[in-house]
């Protein structure tokens, strides 16, 4: 009851305190649950549903805006390439392969494996046929050995991170 309070007033009082205490702030609240769904189960508030819902925001999933992907993998390589460092690359068939993916962990999985290749694969173009299995996400673990069934001969190609990540 008291946030209703305070989004609607826009003011406040401290636990044991009678002053009130004028605050200006927005709501930012994010669900993957149908609220609509739970007000009529009874499980949600529906007075709280309106007063949080001024603007909503409609962000589909990674898996449903896979045209998105080489957007993202170009913005997380900069973003985690260091000074100094060229940023990493995809291949067509690894960047093909990444479109194709579901991404259960959505953007923030395409993030984290991004930061794992900047970090491990510094200024190098990747190819999905080249990288150790125990680095990809098990959903292309499968893709990348039909890549690897089609040109055996490349499949012995291994990446290795450079010296100073294997110092550490």
């Amino acid at each position: 009851m008291e946030l209703l309070r305070v989004i609607q007033e826009r003011s406040f009082e401290r636990v044991g305190s009678n002053k009130s205490i004028k605050s200006d702030v927005r709501i930012v609240a994010a669900t993957h649950r149908n609220l609509e769904v739970l007000i009529e189960e009874g499980r949600f508030r529906e007075d709280l549903y309106y007063r949080l819902n001024v603007l909503p925001i409609s962000t589909p999933p990674l898996r449903e805006r896979s045209v998105d992907v080489p957007l993202l993998l170009d913005f997380f390589a900069k973003k985690f390439t260091l000074e100094g460092d060229k940023e990493v690359s995809f291949a067509p068939d690894f960047a093909q392969a990444l479109r194709a993916y579901q991404w259960p962990g959505n953007v923030r999985e395409l993030s984290n494996l991004v930061d794992r290749f900047s970090t491990l694969f510094a200024g190098q173009r990747l190819s999905l046929r080249s990288l150790p299995a125990a680095l990809l996400p098990k959903g292309l673990v499968s893709a990348q050995a039909e890549l690897q069934a089609k040109a055996p001969l490349l499949a012995k190609m291994e990446m290795t991170p450079p010296p100073e990540v294997l110092k550490n």
